[in-house]
């Protein structure tokens, strides 16, 4: 719907980091697919050009850009935008529709927001996925909204379906929200009047609470508007009607007396209906201007008065003092001087100056001459201009530019488009419970109503973050349910903690109050065992308070009622501090320090305080990356200059009240304005007279101007200390900064704690051990008064000013902190909910495990590849080391089951294969199941031995023994259980297993033999005995999962069957299922890490061999079934249904659930399939279910394929589950690029399987290449490739049809399709002589440290061969 998008910044720095979070916003927001030009501009040398100024500069960039583009398609590859000629500026504009939009300026009044702008302040609103719970990670796992996203997804919608003609253009204001119907559309008064030309101009106006009057833009129009009712369709379309006044920021008086005041429909629900209430027409900051107004308003961005706001004039000036051939820029200046800017606001000036709305009466401009009508135009915006610069040049260009404003603009049409707004009696029944359709739009097609909300101040935000009331304004409920406003958006709560507090013994903190909003935040607490609860709770962060960005630690820190935190990251490190309680018997300095430590729920305990990060009830902390060159100015604030690095190792800490006015002065009658300008919530008065610091000790005097008028306000005040990021050894955080030394070199410690650096600055290192430094003025509004040597040693600090702050703080730093903080806290939401999500697809895979453990066990398995019956007896000699003091004996071999595996390539589809993508999307892989270098590479051997009789403990007396052996525990001679991970060589690693607890860490990865382990209890052969309520689970497994298991080994429902196992000793249960004692060893050729499948695979073979020894094997044959009718016989005629057997598969998918990996089913598929290649898929339902298909190679092409396929090993190994984290949260995220990218993966393993069937051995290649990409894409491109990746892919690229890492990426195996055969140097450039293509690329690996494999086929999937003894 718009061609081009501008945003504007306060600064150079600010624009170059907010066009990137444009692009993320419109991604966001609107419909994939659309690409407009995104831009982001600034005031040009660092002047304040008003909102009008800012206008006419965005509009400039935007037609200039445009009309360089329009050059270069024409061929003009040099086309240079600043250089583009006003008229191929105009042109180019009525071809397009343009959106500018405000991002608040310096935000004074919201001085949280300076840096990054209002524009991107997060809301506590985020997107519900459809088709997933609230609760579901794909919610959870939202970022949270912006006003510029929400403002996107309106405007786009207001503009859609060709409302607005080309060559439009609108402008709007970031610190907004707006609530209209989805069928509402902006258009222009269709009769324009008598005397007005073809420009029109329309403000989108909506009815609101009269008191938004006084704060806001008002209009009044011919035609009344009146609220809407409950029986109010949306299907009328909003009238645009003229209007006649456009008042700016009028008193309620004015208002009354100017007819603006709409009575209401009944009285309203706040103080103001005593005063009889009333509606105003206000201003939401949007104003279309159509075709002809545009143009006209780029006609005047080129005009002389008005030049001065553009940055191509800037750029034309320099331009031409180069061309000048001036000695010097002094020279080069006094020959063709820089454009004068003027500012001029858009509401004040540009608007009041269209259709006279801002200097007449209705009817009071007829039969006035068009210059008297100038004159009284001119005079009453002078009158009424509280900025005016005075007499001089200043003022005169200001006043020939509203010449030119009103020459241009006052004979142009001006309406208002006015949506039904809504009434005390209509109620709420229009509004929508979330953004209707793609582009997100506040509204749905039902809604009959529209509201609007300001975010311009710190309390107006808040009040919005929390759905609470904004005080005299309408309240931000409205707003919860159609913006989805919650209380928690992507934020990752630990727990709570028991401590004893100062509030009492024996408190339970918890991480935060229910009222309390958290955004993108990750809490956590540690836990102090030396308290119990006694029912009472205390909150990290108090009922009302607000976090943002932030990342806090354990016990240590707590958020006051109604405070509010963003974007602190470097605490953590003072908490839990030694230091002294302080006695009544200790001297008063220490009594004093004592009671100065941090309020809100100090704990001294053991000589440690607790809370040493303490922000008090409506106080406002903020922290804010900062590059600084230390100038002129000294420490004072104010002097420093902005870095040319973007990166710091400097931060400033900004501390405010809530509710501070920052541009209240300081030194004004507060009786006449009726204000009391705070500090922290405290007076100035209260806050010199508590402190001892005198008023220049806050705006202190400019070094380079000491007689330069100075306005003494929160936004002047050098209030904000300086801080150096310094990492620690002992630092625990991850979010660990990076510690630059742009600035500084050499440091010294102060006398008073602080660091002087070698620049001269005198700065605080991080938060320092004891924050009392940096919190003291947080505590004057409790009543505490700050100790002499803290407030000496905080006013020898570095500190700077608001104002100060905006030019030297890093927007690019702080996105960059919240996108990191996005991923980080989204990682450990998916890692929480992984193993829940997951479940189905567990409860999937269950079904077909209890369907294998139904079969009658058989003595010998049909299935073996080689079955061997000898009479040799073969003993098993235990290891030495035994517990209980036993000494081994050596045992009987019952049998023994072997099953080797081939490794897997994967050609196609993976990560369609990984839950919940499999069961949500669908999946599909192509796979190869491959020897390496002629061998297979995993074994996995399954050894059954006799078991002794238990043998009672010795005793004196038989009546004696036979009562010890009745009582104590059974214990056999030798473990029942070996379970070895290393083989049966000598360097094999032996776990010997004697009671069945000793299995319970099955879900610890990293625990000695937990595959083997889980393998056992996914497999049936070993139930681990229910835990008794009163213990605890340590084992952190999920109930889902274990309760799976036990209904597999039980064989289904079950009966009493279980139980009856679970009753069992280890030795008892082996007994029972196999005969006798286990020994189970596992070995692996390749290495961690390889890509090709190794641990499910192992996995696979594992619960193979242990089917094979128990006498009921798994299936994984592809072979067909019959389904069994009731009466036990087959299925005949139409209705016979077949299927796979394929139980194996899904057990392996089971086993890695439960050990915690995670994971998909296309190594099982390559590993363990009959066929050498597989095309597996799985449909996007519940329960899921694998089916695979062999493929059916032509003839000769099985050898082809061997012959130019070979791996290489890159030398760095690498583990896919942080991956898997990292894939399934950009999954969930619902990111269009990895949705369409799961779509393209399942597509592309199709079209691989029909290439392989034929024969066509280029495009299988170039599948692979392909798939490469895609993979790349499923990781958000950062960590697939391996430190060595790119070089080395870029070495074997020209000798490759198409090359691929194995498995997830990121280092392993790399898969290659070779051009040439690998046994052929044919065509192969750079060849020794003799050798051949494999040469080649062993030549290529060797160069970078890694090694070329060649592989063959592995027909007829795994192998198992049985002794029998």
């Amino acid at each position: 719907c718009f061609d081009a998008i501008v945003i504007t910044a306060p600064n150079q720095r600010a624009a170059e980091a907010a066009v990137g979070e444009l692009r993320v916003a419109w991604q966001r927001a609107c419909a994939p697919g659309s690409s407009p030009l995104l831009l982001a501009n600034h005031d040009p040398l660092g002047a304040r050009i008003g909102s009008g100024g800012g206008t006419l500069n965005a509009l400039d960039a935007a037609g200039r850009a445009l009309a360089a583009g329009a050059s270069k398609a024409q061929g003009n590859a040099d086309a240079d935008p600043d250089s583009m000629p006003l008229d191929a500026v105009i042109a180019a504009s009525r071809t397009a529709r343009i959106l500018v939009v405000h991002s608040g300026g310096d935000s004074q009044r919201s001085p949280l927001q300076s840096v990054c702008g209002k524009a991107w302040c997060s809301l506590s609103s985020a997107r519900v996925q459809s088709g997933y719970e609230l609760e579901h990670p794909a919610n959870l796992l939202s970022p949270p909204r912006t006003p510029m996203e929400l403002l996107l997804g309106t405007l786009c919608a207001l503009a859609a379906d060709g409302s607005l003609p080309l060559g439009s253009s609108v402008v709007a204001c970031s610190d907004v929200l707006l609530l209209v119907s989805s069928e509402l559309r902006l258009g222009f008064l269709t009769e324009p009047g008598a005397g007005r030309h073809s420009g029109s101009v329309t403000g989108l106006a909506i009815a609101a609470d009269k008191q938004y009057g006084p704060h806001h833009g008002v209009y009044t129009t011919a035609t009344a508007v009146a609220p809407s009712s409950s029986s109010s369709s949306s299907s009328s379309p909003a009238p645009v009607v003229p209007v006649h006044r456009f008042l700016q920021k009028a008193s309620i008086a004015e208002l009354q007396a100017a007819g603006a005041i709409t009575a209401s429909a009944a009285a309203d629900d706040n103080d103001d209906a005593k005063e009889g209430g009333g509606t105003v027409l206000v201003d939401t900051g949007v104003v279309c201007f159509n075709a002809a107004c545009t143009g006209a308003l780029l006609a005047l961005a080129a005009s002389k008065p008005l030049r001065g706001v553009t940055l191509s004039a800037y750029s034309r000036h320099h331009h031409s003092r180069l061309l000048s051939g001036a000695s010097d820029l002094t020279e080069a200046a006094a020959l063709t001087p820089p454009p004068t800017p003027v500012r001029i606001e858009l509401y004040s000036d540009i608007l009041l100056a269209v259709a006279n709305v801002g200097g007449f009466e209705e009817g009071e401009e007829e039969g006035l001459s068009s210059e008297t009508a100038k004159a009284r135009y001119l005079t009453s915006m002078s009158s009424g201009d509280k900025t005016a610069p005075g007499d001089g040049e200043a003022a005169l260009l200001l006043q020939a530019a509203r010449g030119m404003l009103w020459d241009s603009l006052h004979q142009m049409s001006f309406g208002a488009c006015c949506p039904p707004s809504p009434s005390s009696s209509g109620g709420e029944k229009g509004f929508a419970a979330q953004p209707a359709g793609a582009q997100g739009q506040a509204g749905a097609a039902h809604s009959v109503v529209a509201r609007f909300a300001h975010l311009g101040t710190t309390a107006e935000q808040m009040a919005m973050l929390k759905g609470g009331s904004g005080g005299k304004h309408e309240g931000a409920s409205a707003f919860a349910a159609p913006f989805g406003l919650k209380p928690r958006v992507l934020t990752s709560i630990t727990g709570s903690a028991v401590t004893g507090s100062a509030q009492g013994e024996g408190h339970v903190q918890e991480v935060a109050h229910p009222t309390s909003v958290v955004v993108n935040s990750r809490l956590h607490l540690d836990v102090d065992e030396s308290k119990e609860s006694s029912g009472n709770s205390v909150f990290g962060v108090a009922s009302g308070a607000v976090v943002e960005h932030c990342d806090l630690s354990g016990v240590g820190w707590c958020v006051g009622h109604g405070a509010m935190v963003s974007g602190v990251r470097h605490t953590g490190r003072g908490w839990a501090t030694p230091r002294p309680t302080k006695s009544a018997s200790s001297p008063p300095r220490e009594r004093e320090a004592a009671r100065s430590a941090p309020q809100g729920g100090a704990e001294f305990k053991n000589g440690v305080a607790r809370y040493e990060f303490s922000v008090p009830p409506g106080m406002c902390v903020q922290e804010n990356a900062i590059s600084l060159q230390h100038g002129k100015d000294g420490g004072g604030g104010g002097g420093e200059q902005v870095s040319s690095s973007s990166s710091s190792e400097f931060f400033a800490v900004t501390l405010l009240g809530v509710n501070d006015g920052v541009k209240d002065e300081y030194d004004v009658d507060e009786e006449k304005t009726k204000k009391v300008p705070t500090v922290c919530g405290v007076s100035w008065s209260d806050f010199f007279a508590k402190s001892g610091l005198v008023p220049s000790d806050v705006w202190p005097p400019s070094p380079t101007q000491p007689a330069a008028p100075i306005r003494r306000d929160l936004w002047n005040a050098n209030l904000i200390p300086v801080c150096r990021v310094v990492a620690h050894p002992d630092d625990s955080s991850s979010f660990t900064p990076t510690t630059t030394t742009a600035t500084t070199t050499t440091t010294a410690t102060t006398a008073t704690g602080a660091v002087a650096t070698a620049a001269g600055l005198v700065v605080l290192e991080n938060w320092r051990l004891d924050p009392s430094v940096l919190f003291w003025p947080l505590r004057l509004s409790s009543g505490a008064n700050p100790l002499a040597s803290t407030v000496s040693e905080w006013k020898g600090l570095t500190r700077l000013s608001l104002k100060a702050l905006l030019g030297c703080a890093s927007a690019s730093a702080q996105f960059e902190w919240r996108r990191s903080l996005e991923v980080s806290v989204g990682r450990s939401i998916v890692a929480k909910a992984q193993a829940h999500t997951i479940a189905p697809a567990v409860a999937s895979a269950a079904q077909f495990v209890r369907r294998y453990q139904s079969k009658p066990p058989t003595k010998q398995a049909t299935t073996d590849s080689s079955a061997e019956l000898t009479t040799a007896t073969a003993t098993f000699t235990p290891p030495p080391s035994q517990p209980h003091g036993r000494t081994p004996s050596r045992a009987k071999v019952l049998r023994e089951v072997k099953v080797q595996a081939p490794a897997r390539v994967d050609l196609a589809g993976g990560w369609s294969d990984t839950p919940p993508i499999s069961y949500e999307h669908g999946g599909a892989v192509v796979n190869l199941g491959v020897l390496v270098d002629g061998k297979y590479p995993i074994v996995a051997t399954v050894t059954v031995f006799e078991l002794p009789p238990p043998s009672p403990p010795p005793s004196s007396s038989p009546s004696a023994a036979a009562a010890a052996a009745a009582a104590a525990p059974r214990q056999n001679v030798c473990c029942p259980l070996y379970l070895s991970t290393g083989g049966d060589g000598d360097g094999a690693s032996m776990l010997c297993v004697n009671d069945l607890n000793d299995l319970r860490d099955y879900n610890e990865p990293s625990a000695p033999a937990a595959l083997l382990k889980a393998a056992l209890l996914c497999a049936g052969v070993v139930t681990l005995p229910l835990l008794a309520p009163s213990t605890p689970d340590t084992t952190g497994g999920v109930p889902s999962l274990q309760e799976g298991c036990n209904a597999a080994a039980a064989g289904g429902s079950g009966g009493g069957s279980e139980k009856v196992a679970a009753a069992m000793s280890l030795a008892e249960q082996l007994k029972l299922k196999c005969g006798g004692g286990l020994k189970i060893a596992t070995r692996s050729f390749l290495p961690q890490g390889s890509g090709l499948g190794t641990s499910s695979i192992l996995a696979g073979a594992l619960l193979c061999a242990l089917g094979h020894a128990v006498g009921s094997p798994f299936g994984c044959s592809g072979a067909v079934k019959r389904k069994p009718t009731k009466e036990g016989g087959e299925q005949k005629g139409e209705e016979e249904e077949e299927e796979e057997d394929t139980s194996l598969i899904h057990a392996v998918l089971m086993l890695e659930q439960m050990l915690t990996t995670g994971g998909g089913w296309q190594d099982q598929v390559g590993g363990c399939s009959q066929s050498a290649a597989t095309l597996a898929t799985s449909n996007p339902c519940l329960p899921l279910r694998v089916r695979c298909k062999p493929l059916n190679l032509p003839s000769g092409f099985a050898a082809l394929l061997e012959r130019h396929l070979c791996l290489v090993f890159t030398g760095a190994p690498r583990l896919a589950k942080h991956l898997l984290v990292e894939v399934l949260r950009r999954w969930w995220s619902c990111e269009p690029n990895v949705r369409s990218c799961a779509a393209l993966l399942v597509s592309s393993a199709h079209d691989c399987a029909v290439s392989l069937e034929r024969g066509d051995l280029k495009r299988v290649g170039e599948a692979l290449g392909s798939y490469h990409g895609m993979k790349r894409v499923m990781a958000g491109g950062e960590g697939y490739d391996g430190a060595v990746g790119p070089s080395l892919e870029a070495a074997l690229s020209p000798l490759a049809h198409g090359l691929s890492y194995c498995g997830a990426g990121g280092g392993g195996f790399i898969a290659i399709v070779t051009k040439a055969p690998l046994d052929d140097g044919a065509g192969v450039s750079g060849l020794r002589s003799g050798g051949g293509c494999f040469e080649a690329v062993q030549e290529v690996a060797l160069a970078h440290g890694g090694t070329a494999h060649r592989v063959s086929l592995a027909h007829g999937g795994l192998v198992v061969s049985t002794k029998y003894y």
